[in-house]
Formats: structure tokens, C-alpha cells, sequence
């Protein structure tokens, strides 16, 4: 081979060379600028605090279930017939319904259902069923996993921290990301309605028991009647709790949303609840001294991050709509109806 033939050779192992040291270049350009696309679309898709939908979408959604949780309240009532119930004293059972309502609808609710005859106006089981169910709706709504807390670290605890120490488009994104990818392992598919389902169906016939009948004189057969003739109603309202608690939890960034209830038997407020009952043309507007015995609709407040620094940061709470109560006064006028059989 000449001289020429040679360095010819060597020239176009060079140029292949170097052509495949582009190549290889170029394609790490691509993988670096793809990463780094992909790195700066997470950090905004991550600090962003764009939500998907408004407030006053979240808004309709709660009144949409207060009605919804109103109606299944007074066509359960309604529906009882009173001729084909058996009433009964067992204490140990009535004891446990009581121990499993009490927290929901308060003690002087649990005492009411015990004294008033309902066979003749079933209006004390209708505000107690609201109450359950409202409170039930509400605790669905701001729960984390529906699992047991340890009292050690749980995400509710977690989220607390971070809301308060970070900036407001990582803490909802945070909570977002959490509540989203949660579900997959800790309550797939519809396990989760079916066991709501259960312990709403269980309240009610709790509600039953406590008010001193039972339908065919067993709790299964209470059970069976609920499942006969309101078992659709029952699974929307639950439905409608777990959509409501998915938008608030995984679809709002730019702040919180907290479903509110006013404690059994705190003092009335009126700029934090609404008497529901009221009479509008009689001259007894609620005031401090009265107690609420129990919420029949839910409230609901927005919270958003105020201040830019950390020393700043706090939270300021917004109510965009009032929790309705049953004050003392409508209890009171319950108990004038004659003793329970």
C-alpha cells in the first residue's frame, strides 16, 4: 500500500471515528436536554397551584350532598311503619348503639331519641339520621387512609408539618400526590365503598335501636329494610362523600378545603353557624347561651398560605358557607310531645 493509500485510510478511520463521537454526543445532548425537560416539567407540574376546579364547583358539590343527605334522612323517616316494628328494652344492645352514635350526634341527641314517641311524628329520627350522616360524610371527607392511626406518625400529622413550613404549591401538590397514589394499596377498588356502606347502614340501625324499636324485632331485619328500600340512596350519598373528599384532596393546590361541623353541644355562634330551624317570624334569635345539640348540614371553609417567609407563613381561614345546627330550643320543643312506648 503507498504512502497516499495510507494516510487516505487513516483519514476515513478518523472521519468514521469522529462521526460516531457525534453521534454518541448528540445523543447525549438529547438524553440531557430530555431530562432536563422532563426534571424542570415535574418541578413546575410540582410547584404549580393551578387547581382543576373552582371554588364555587366545590361549593355546589357540598350543598349537593347536604341535599342529598337531608332527602335520604327524611325518606328513611318517612318510610318506617311504625305498625311493623317491634319495641324492645334490651340494654346491651342499646348501650352499644349508643356508644357508636354518641360521638356523632352528642349525648343530648342520644337522650332525646330514647323519651320522645316517635310513632307520632318521626321528625327526632330524621334530625338524628342528618347528624349521623352529616358527620360521617365529614369525617369520610378529611380522612387520610380510613386506616387505624398508631399515634405515632399518620399523614394527617405529616401534612401539618409541611403546611406549615413549606410553600404552599409543595404542600398541595404533597397532599395531592399523597391522596392520589394512597388508594392503589390501602383501599383498592370498591372495598372501600362496600365497608362505608356497612358502617352507614350500621348508624342507622344504631339510630333504630336507640330510639327503642326495631324493624321485625332484630337489627338484621332493620338492615335488610334499609338494604330493600334505600340501599341506591344510601350508595350515592356514599359515592358522593368519596368523590367530594377525591376533588378536595387531589384536585386543589392553591389551598385547602375543610368540610365544617359545629361539636354537639357547643354555644351557638352565629357568625360560624346557622340556626336551621328557626322560626323567621318569631322574636327569638339565637344567642350565645344556646347550645347546638347537633349539625344537620355540613359548612365549608377555604384555607390559604399568608405571608412569603417562613417567619410570615400562617394560615388564614375562609368560611364560604355555614354549618346548620339544631339548637337546645328545637329539642326542647321535641320533648314536649308525650314518653316513648
Amino acid at each position: 500500500m503507498t504512502i497516499h493509500a495510507e494516510l487516505e485510510e487513516n483519514s476515513k478511520q478518523q472521519q468514521f471515528e469522529l462521526d460516531a463521537l457525534r453521534h454518541t454526543h448528540q445523543q447525549t445532548l438529547l438524553l440531557l436536554v430530555g431530562t432536563r425537560t422532563a426534571d424542570l416539567r415535574d418541578a413546575q407540574l410540582y410547584l404549580t397551584k393551578t387547581d382543576s376546579v373552582s371554588d364555587a364547583e366545590i361549593l355546589a358539590l357540598v350543598e349537593q350532598l347536604n341535599s342529598e343527605i337531608f332527602q335520604a334522612a327524611a325518606q328513611i323517616s318517612d318510610s318506617i311503619d311504625f305498625d311493623n316494628v317491634v319495641h324492645h328494652t334490651e340494654p346491651l344492645l342499646i348501650e352499644s348503639a349508643k356508644e357508636r352514635i354518641r360521638p356523632l350526634v352528642g349525648e343530648a341527641l342520644v337522650g332525646l331519641l330514647g323519651i320522645v314517641r316517635h310513632r307520632d311524628d318521626p321528625f327526632c329520627i330524621q334530625i338524628a339520621l342528618q347528624a349521623s350522616t352529616v358527620a360521617f360524610a365529614c369525617k369520610i371527607i378529611a380522612t387520610w387512609t380510613f386506616e387505624p392511626d398508631d399515634g405515632k406518625v399518620s399523614f394527617n400529622r405529616v401534612y401539618t408539618e409541611i403546611r406549615h413550613n413549606e410553600r404552599q404549591g409543595v404542600s398541595g401538590r404533597w397532599r395531592a400526590l399523597t391522596r392520589l397514589h394512597t388508594k392503589a394499596f390501602l383501599h383498592p377498588g370498591d372495598v372501600m365503598k362496600t365497608y362505608l356502606l356497612e358502617r352507614l347502614t350500621q348508624y342507622i340501625v344504631d339510630i333504630f335501636a336507640v330510639s327503642g324499636f326495631q324493624v321485625q324485632g332484630s337489627p338484621e331485619a332493620s338492615c335488610a329494610f334499609l338494604s330493600n328500600y334505600h340501599a341506591d340512596r344510601l350508595k350515592t350519598l356514599t359515592e358522593s362523600c368519596l368523590r367530594l373528599r377525591q376533588i378536595i384532596g387531589e384536585e386543589v393546590i392553591s389551598g385547602d378545603f375543610e368540610t365544617l361541623i359545629v361539636a354537639p353541644g357547643e354555644k351557638f355562634d352565629g357568625d360560624h353557624a346557622t340556626d336551621g330551624y328557626a322560626d323567621p317570624k318569631a322574636d327569638n334569635s339565637p344567642t350565645p347561651c344556646h347550645r347546638a345539640p347537633c349539625t344537620t348540614a355540613m359548612g365549608l371553609q377555604r384555607v390559604i398560605q399568608t405571608g412569603g417567609t417562613d417567619s410570615e407563613r400562617a394560615l388564614r381561614p375562609t368560611i364560604l358557607l355555614k354549618p346548620v345546627v339544631a339548637l337546645e330550643t328545637l329539642a326542647s320543643e321535641l320533648c314536649q310531645s308525650s314518653p316513648a312506648e
